[in-house]
C-alpha cells in the first residue's frame, strides 16, 4: 500500500490550498449580498403575512366582540365567564335555537319591547335593558336600533333631552341619561 506524502512539492511554487481559499472567498463575497437580500425580503414578507393572519385587537374590536364586563368582584366564575364569553356567545346562539321554546323567546321579546324606566331608577333600567338585549340580540342588532330602543324606554322628562342630542352610541346615550337623572 502506497502511503501519502505530507511533504509539499517543492517544484510547484503555488499552494493549491491558498488558491482554493481565495476562490471560495471570492464566491462568498459575490453570493452573500444576494442571499442576504433574499433572506431579508423573505422575512419581511412573512411579517406582512403574519399581520394579515393575526387580527389586531383594539379597544373598538374588543368592545364589539360582546365580551362581558368584569368588575373584579365576581370571583373565578365571573373571570372565566368574561374570558370565554365570545366563544360561549356563538355556542349560545346555536343552543338557543335548539333548546329555548318559541313561546319563551316571544315572552322575552315582549318584555324587551315593553321595558320602561320606573321613576328615576336609571341604573335598574339600564341593567335590565342590557340583560334583555343580550337575550334577544336580533332586536338590537344595528347600533342605531339599540340606541333608539333605549331612548324609547326612558322617562318622558329625560327622553326629550336625550333624543335632541342625537347620540350615536349606546355608551353616549346611557351616559347622557345618567347625567340627566342624577342632576
Amino acid at each position: 500500500m502506497a502511503g501519502r506524502s505530507t511533504r509539499s512539492n517543492s517544484a510547484d511554487d503555488t499552494n493549491p490550498s491558498n488558491e482554493t481559499a481565495d476562490e471560495v472567498a471570492r464566491q462568498l463575497n459575490t453570493a452573500l449580498p444576494n442571499l442576504l437580500t433574499k433572506l431579508v425580503q423573505a422575512l419581511k414578507g412573512n411579517r406582512v403575512n403574519q399581520r394579515e393572519a393575526i387580527p389586531s385587537c383594539s379597544i373598538k374590536t374588543f368592545r364589539a366582540s360582546g365580551a362581558k364586563e368584569l368588575f373584579g368582584i365576581e370571583g373565578a366564575v365571573g373571570l372565566l365567564t368574561c374570558c370565554y364569553s365570545p366563544v360561549l356567545g356563538r355556542f349560545k346562539k346555536v343552543a338557543d335555537r335548539r333548546i329555548c321554546p318559541d313561546d319563551e323567546i316571544e315572552k322575552l321579546e315582549s318584555e324587551f319591547w315593553n321595558h320602561k324606566m320606573v321613576g328615576s331608577d336609571i341604573d335598574g333600567y339600564t341593567a335590565r335593558f342590557h340583560k334583555l338585549a343580550r337575550l334577544v340580540p336580533h332586536m338590537v342588532t344595528p347600533v342605531s336600533q339599540r340606541v333608539n330602543h333605549y331612548i324609547r324606554g326612558l322617562a318622558p322628562e329625560i327622553k326629550a333631552h336625550v333624543t335632541s342630542s342625537k347620540p350615536a352610541t349606546i355608551q353616549g346615550t346611557v351616559g347622557m341619561a345618567n347625567r340627566l337623572t342624577t342632576d
